[in-house]
C-alpha cells in the first residue's frame, strides 16, 4: 500500500534521508495539476522539463537500487516480517510481484560488484533499463578474464548507453570480447554459439492447431541454421511464379500466402517422391470402403497394381461362394428339388465339416447319495413305532364377570 501525504524517512538522520526528504518537499506541490499549469510550457521548454525528469527519474532508480541491494545482503525485510525483498515490495508499494523480483535481481547484481553503473544513473547518464541491459551483459563473460579487463568492459558499456538503447547495448555484446580481449574471444564465441545452438535445438517446437474455420494455424520455433535453410527453400519456391515481367501468375495473394502455397509444395514433392514415414513397417495408407455389389459391377475393369493383369468378373463371387456355402433358406429359394425330412435320408455333411467330427464323450459322474428326510407321519417315532396322537388340552376359560351398579 503506497502512503500518500507522509515521509517515512522524515526522522531518519543521513544525508540521502535528509536530500529524499527535501526533495519531497518540493515535488509535491509541484505535481499537482491544479496548481502547476505544465500547458503554459512551449515545446522546447517541455523537452528540456523531460530530460531533467529523467535524469531526477535515474537518480532515484540509482538510490533504489543501492538500497535494495543493502537489504537483499543483510535480509533486512526477512528479519522483521518473515517476507522477502521482492515480497515486502510487492506488499507495501504499487508495483507489481513481477517488477519487484526485476528490481530485486537488478539490485542484487549492482551491489558492490559494478559500482560505475550506479554512479553513472546518479548521473543521469545511465536509465535503469540500460543498467538492466550492461549487467546482463557483464554476467555472460568468461570467468577467466581479470579485474581489470571486466573494469574495462563495464567502461565501455557505459559509454556506449549515450547513444545505444538497452536492445543496441545488448547486440554490441558479441563484440565486447574482441575488443578488450581478443586473445580469447574466438574460442569463447565458438563456446557460446554452440552452447546457443544446443539450447535452441533443445527448445524448437512446431504447433498445428484447428482453428474452427476449416484452416489450421501453424507457430514454431527452430534453431537459426535451419530456419535460414527453410526460409531460403520457400522463399524459393514462392518467387517462382513470377513471370518475365516481373509480375506474379496469381495477383491476388499476398506474399505469406505463397509462403504457405511454397510450404504445401514441399510437403507434395516429399510424398509423391515415396519418401514418407514408416509406421509399423508399411508407409501410411488410405482404406476406401466400397459395396459389394458395386465392387462385383465395376471389378471388370479393374487390374493389378504393378502387373496390370485385368481381374475376371466371377472369380471373387466364385470364390466367395465356395468359402461361404448358402443358408437354409437360400438353398429352399433357389434349389427346386424337395428336401428329404427323414433322418435317415439327410445328406451327410462333407468330411472337413465340424458335425462329421466324432464327438468327444464325458463320463457321468455317479448319482449323489438320496438326503435322509423326515418321518413322513408324525405320529411315528424314531424308531418307527406309531404313537398316537395326543390333542393338545384346552385351556379352561373363567366365565365373564358379571357388572355390578355400586350401591348408592
Amino acid at each position: 500500500m503506497m502512503t500518500t501525504g507522509v515521509t517515512p524517512a522524515a526522522g531518519v538522520d543521513h544525508p540521502v534521508a535528509h536530500a529524499l526528504v527535501d526533495a519531497l518537499g518540493l515535488l509535491r506541490p509541484a505535481g499537482d495539476p491544479a496548481v502547476v499549469k505544465l500547458w503554459q510550457l512551449g515545446d522546447d521548454q517541455c523537452l528540456t522539463t523531460m530530460l531533467t525528469v529523467l535524469d531526477v527519474e535515474a537518480a532515484v532508480a540509482a538510490i533504489k537500487l543501492q538500497l535494495l541491494g543493502v537489504m537483499e545482503e543483510r535480509q533486512v525485510t526477512q528479519h522483521a516480517t518473515n517476507l522477502g525483498t521482492a515480497s515486502w515490495l510487492n506488499g507495501t508499494t504499487a508495483s507489481s510481484l513481477q517488477a519487484a523480483y526485476r528490481d530485486t535481481g537488478l539490485a542484487r547484481g549492482l551491489h558492490r560488484r559494478f559500482p560505475a553503473i550506479v554512479t553513472a544513473m546518479a548521473a543521469g547518464a545511465v536509465s535503469a533499463e540500460q543498467a538492466a541491459a550492461i549487467v546482463g551483459v557483464l554476467k555472460k563473460l568468461p570467468e577467466d578474464l581479470s579485474v581489470e579487463q571486466v573494469k574495462a568492459a563495464e567502461a565501455m558499456m557505459i559509454g556506449f548507453a549515450a547513444g545505444h538503447g538497452p536492445k543496441g547495448l545488448r547486440d554490441l555484446a558479441r563484440h565486447l570480447l574482441n575488443v578488450i580481449a581478443p586473445e580469447i574471444a574466438e574460442q569463447a564465441e565458438a563456446a557460446a554459439l554452440e552452447a546457443q545452438d544446443r539450447e535452441a535445438r533443445k527448445n524448437q517446437y512446431l504447433r498445428l492447431r484447428d482453428d474452427g474455420d476449416g484452416s489450421v494455424a501453424i507457430a514454431g520455433k527452430l534453431p537459426a541454421a535451419d530456419g535460414e535453410a527453410l526460409r531460403a527453400v520457400v522463399d524459393a519456391i514462392a518467387t517462382s511464379s513470377k513471370t518475365g515481367d516481373g509480375s506474379w501468375s496469381e495477383p491476388g495473394l499476398s506474399y505469406e500466402a505463397r509462403r504457405a502455397q511454397a510450404l504445401m509444395t514441399l510437403v507434395h514433392a516429399y510424398h509423391a517422391g515415396g519418401h514418407g514415414p514408416r509406421h509399423g513397417g508399411d508407409r501410411p495408407r488410405v482404406t476406401v470402403l466400397v459395396n459389394y455389389e458395386d465392387l462385383l459391377r465395376g471389378v471388370a475393369g479393374a487390374t493389378l497394381l504393378g502387373s496390370n493383369t485385368r481381374i475376371s468378373q466371377r472369380s471373387p463371387s466364385a470364390r466367395l461362394r465356395r468359402r461361404h456355402p448358402p443358408r437354409r433358406h437360400e438353398e429352399r429359394l433357389t434349389d427346386p428339388r424337395p428336401r428329404p425330412h427323414h433322418p435317415t435320408l439327410r445328406r451327410r455333411p462333407p468330411a472337413g465339416h465340424r458335425a462329421a467330427r466324432p464327438r468327444m464323450r464325458v463320463p457321468r459322474l455317479p448319482p449323489r447319495p438320496a438326503r435322509l428326510r423326515r418321518p413322513p407321519h408324525p405320529t411315528l417315532d424314531r424308531h418307527g413305532a406309531h404313537q398316537p396322537r395326543q390333542r393338545r388340552p384346552a385351556l379352561p376359560h373363567a366365565p365373564p364377570a358379571r357388572r355390578t351398579r355400586p350401591a348408592c
